[in-house]
């Protein structure tokens, strides 16, 4: 895909051509460090889209994507760090479930007007915490609340008989406030938030801080919060590097690939998956076990181009999900964030 090319004449005053101390890109040893060199007042719009699908033997099923924008404005820079404000906007959902994506669709724009989020990174633009996270939880929770209302009406509405309606509704409601009460919980803390709720802001600035040589490999052991259990980390192995440089252009990419500790990553899935049955009272005998999710692969790919100012041009992240247990089953979730203006 074709980047954004920097316009921003503000930025290429102070770095084009030039070798001074606060440079990211070297070109002596081709190297950079991915920092941010922001100033207060700053603002720039940026166009986002999440994809969220699924693919069975090579046919891609259930289908999801949200696209909108979003405005970053440095509020505040100390020596120690950046206040950081984002406004959402212009909110368009598609899904198979037309209804539940007309309703999503007016639910985001209407409730993200009502708020804003504030967050901190580092003076290197490291992100660091959530100033208004109670707020911004209760405004994602609301959301996802009305989304599984709207899938479960969607559900009802295609059941044309009464009787058969009423019978699906008692023997589902409890199974499907079990699942909502697990999901709105995963955004009830910070770490929660942080970890599935803001993934557009995470991916912004998952490279600053880091310095690259070009096309070194970059192999480090790493642990990952996990969505689960906010508590609870899972082991994985990061692979990065600096992919290209361009002086010229005052840009450069950088690469990332994750893979995450699949006995982990299977066993914490597994524990969310029999407390769920629990909870809507399936018999200890019929609870489910290892076998009947097989195990789980988790890899993570991500692809970034920054300007030497640090502030990021594209973005696309694909996280893909299979498990041993179905064949060619696969499950992506991917970000894709371009620079407007």
């Amino acid at each position: 895909m074709k980047f954004f090319k920097p316009l921003l004449l503000i930025f290429l005053v102070s770095v084009i051509f030039n070798e001074s101390a606060l440079a990211q890109i070297n070109a002596k040893d081709s190297s950079v460090l991915v920092f941010t060199y922001w100033d207060k007042g700053e603002s720039h719009k940026f166009r986002a889209a999440k994809y969220d699908f699924k693919v069975n033997d090579g046919d891609t099923t259930q289908f999801n994507t949200i696209n909108y924008t979003f405005r970053l404005t440095v509020l505040d820079s100390t020596e120690k760090d950046y206040t950081i404000l984002c406004n959402y906007s212009d909110f368009d959902i598609y899904s198979s479930d037309e209804l539940m994506a007309q309703i999503l669709t007016e639910v985001s724009n209407s409730l993200f007007q009502e708020i804003e989020l504030k967050y901190k990174i580092s003076q290197e633009g490291v992100f660091l915490d959530i100033i208004n996270w109670e707020d911004y939880s209760n405004i994602t929770k609301t959301i996802l609340e009305k989304s599984l209302s709207s899938m479960l009406d969607g559900m009802l509405n295609k059941i044309n008989d009464k009787e058969e309606k009423e019978l699906f509704k008692s023997q589902f409601e409890k199974t499907f406030n079990s699942i909502k009460e697990a999901t709105l919980k995963l955004y009830s803390s910070k770490e929660g938030l942080i970890k599935g709720g803001i993934k557009d802001i995470i991916l912004m600035h998952s490279f600053h801080g880091k310095q690259y040589n070009i096309k070194d490999l970059y192999e480090d052991s790493i642990q990952v919060s996990n969505m689960f259990k906010v508590d609870s980390k899972i082991n994985a192995i990061d692979y990065s590097t600096l992919e290209n440089l361009s002086t010229e252009d005052n840009e450069y990419s950088v690469s990332e690939y994750i893979t995450y500790d699949s006995e982990q990553l299977t066993q914490s899935s597994f524990e969310v998956v029999v407390e769920l049955a629990k909870s809507i009272g399936v018999a200890k005998d019929k609870l489910p076990t290892r076998d009947d999710i097989g195990m789980l692969s988790l890899e993570e790919s991500i692809n970034s181009t920054y300007h030497n100012t640090g502030w990021l041009l594209y973005s696309f992240s694909d996280k893909v999900t299979k498990s041993t247990k179905k064949a060619g089953f696969e499950k992506h979730e991917q970000i894709e964030i371009e620079f407007v203006e």
